[in-house]
C-alpha cells in the first residue's frame, strides 16, 4: 500500500512539474512574441443608408471626424448616424453640384461646378471662381485646380497671382482631369495625354509609349522621356503612395517615382494591323486588378495598403505587391463599379457607380506587420 502511495505521489509531482513548465513557457512565449505580429484579417462591411430623397452622390471624403458626401444638390456631413447639410450661404457658391473632394494639409478641398473652395474645420474659403473645377488640392496658401483649359495655381486667401499652366508652357495637355500632391509638395496634373509635375514655375511632363493609327498602319509613339512606362497616357486619378505616386489610368495602375515604374493591369485588347485592317488583339494581364479603368485611389494616412477603385470593382494592393481577394468582404459586391473612395486608418468608404455607399472596417489587418503595429 505504501509503495502504491509513493508511486501516485511521484506521478502527481511529475504532473505538477509539467504543468509548471508549460505555464512558464507559455508566458515567455507571449512576452517574446514579435510586436509586429498581426491578428487574422477580419473585414466587416455595412451599408450607409442615405436619408429619403437624398440627392445623387458624386464624391466622398473623410475629414474632421466626419464622412463628407458631395452630391448634385449640395454637400453633406455624416457623423454618429446623423446627416447634416452644409448651407449654400456658408460656401459662397451659386451652384450646388460637388464634382470632387480631397484632403491635404488638414484642409478639405472641394471642387464645384462653378469653382473651388477650402474648409479648414472652422471656415470656408473660396479661391477659384473661373468655371468648373474638375479636381483641386492645396497646401498652406497655394492651391491647384484642374480645369478644361489648364492647371490653375492660385492663392487660397485671394489677392495673389493666378497662374494658368497650359501645353504651351510644357503641360502634357490643356484639359486636366485630376490634380494631386506628391510627397515632396509638387502638384501632379493628370491629363488624357500624360502627366505633368509642376514644381513652382518648372513643369516636367511624362508620356508613356503608345500606338497611333495612320492610314493602313500603326505608328509607334516613343515615350518621353525614353524611360517613361506609364500604362496609359489617359490619366484618371493619382495619390502619393509609399514615397512614390500611384497613378490610375484607363488601362491599369502605375506606381512610379518617375525613375522606376510598376504597372498592374488585367486582360485587355490592343490594336494591331492584320490584312491591311485595324483589329483588336487580346492581351494577357499581369495582375488580378478587377478592371483596367481606374476611377479612384485611396491609402490610409498611416498605412501602406492601396485601395484601387475601377470600372469593374474594388481592388486592394498590399505593400508586398500582392492583391487581396475582395470576395472575403461580407455583404459587399466586389465587382460593383467604383465612383469614389476615401479612408482613415480604421475604415474604408466606397461609393459605387449606382450611388450606394459602404463602410468597410478592419482594414488595419491589410497593412504590412510593421505598419500595423505602428499605426
Amino acid at each position: 500500500m505504501k509503495n502504491n502511495w509513493q508511486t501516485l505521489r511521484k506521478y502527481f509531482n511529475l504532473f505538477l512539474l509539467l504543468a509548471l513548465v508549460t505555464l512558464i513557457y507559455g508566458c515567455c512565449n507571449m512576452s517574446t512574441r514579435p510586436k509586429n505580429e498581426t491578428a487574422p484579417l477580419k473585414l466587416v462591411c455595412e451599408k450607409i443608408s442615405f436619408p429619403p430623397d437624398f440627392p445623387n452622390p458624386t464624391a466622398l471624403e473623410y475629414f474632421d471626424g466626419s464622412l463628407w458626401v458631395g452630391t448634385e444638390q449640395g454637400l453633406y456631413r455624416y457623423k454618429d448616424g446623423s446627416w447634416n447639410q452644409e448651407t449654400k450661404e456658408n460656401r459662397f457658391f451659386d451652384s450646388d453640384y460637388v464634382v470632387a473632394m480631397d484632403v491635404n494639409a488638414r484642409t478639405l478641398w472641394i471642387s464645384m461646378d462653378d469653382g473651388a473652395l477650402s474648409y479648414d474645420g472652422n471656415k470656408y474659403q473660396r479661391y477659384f471662381s473661373s468655371g468648373k473645377a474638375r479636381s483641386s488640392i492645396g497646401v498652406e496658401n497655394t492651391a491647384a485646380v484642374a480645369t478644361a483649359y489648364g492647371l490653375v495655381v492660385t492663392s487660397v486667401a485671394g489677392g495673389g497671382t493666378e497662374r494658368v499652366h497650359t501645353s504651351s508652357a510644357g503641360l502634357a495637355y490643356n484639359e486636366v482631369n485630376s490634380v494631386s500632391m506628391t510627397s515632396d509638395g509638387s502638384f501632379l496634373a493628370g491629363t488624357k495625354a500624360g502627366v505633368s509635375l509642376v514644381k513652382g514655375s518648372s513643369i516636367y511632363t511624362f508620356k508613356g509609349p503608345g500606338l497611333q493609327p495612320s492610314g493602313y498602319s500603326l505608328i509607334k509613339v516613343p515615350a518621353s522621356p525614353p524611360n517613361c512606362q506609364l500604362m496609359s497616357n489617359n490619366i484618371k486619378c493619382s495619390v502619393p503612395y509609399l514615397g512614390k505616386n500611384a497613378i490610375g489610368t484607363t488601362l491599369g495602375l502605375t506606381i512610379t517615382d518617375f525613375q522606376n515604374y510598376e504597372n498592374y493591369y488585367g486582360d485587355y485588347e490592343e490594336f494591331a494591323m492584320e490584312n491591311m485592317q485595324l483589329v483588336k488583339v487580346p492581351m494577357k494581364g499581369n495582375s488580378p486588378i478587377p478592371g483596367n479603368s481606374v476611377t479612384a485611389l485611396a491609402t490610409p494616412p498611416n498605412g501602406d495598403v492601396l485601395f484601387v477603385g475601377t470600372n469593374c470593382g474594388l481592388g486592394i494592393l498590399k505593400a508586398d505587391k500582392t492583391w487581396q481577394d475582395t470576395n472575403i468582404i461580407p455583404a459587399y459586391s466586389p465587382y460593383a463599379p467604383v465612383k469614389d473612395l476615401t479612408c482613415n486608418d480604421d475604415a474604408l468608404w466606397v461609393l459605387t457607380g449606382d450611388g450606394e455607399c459602404y463602410k468597410i472596417t478592419g482594414i488595419q489587418g491589410l497593412n504590412s506587420p510593421k505598419q500595423s503595429s505602428d499605426a
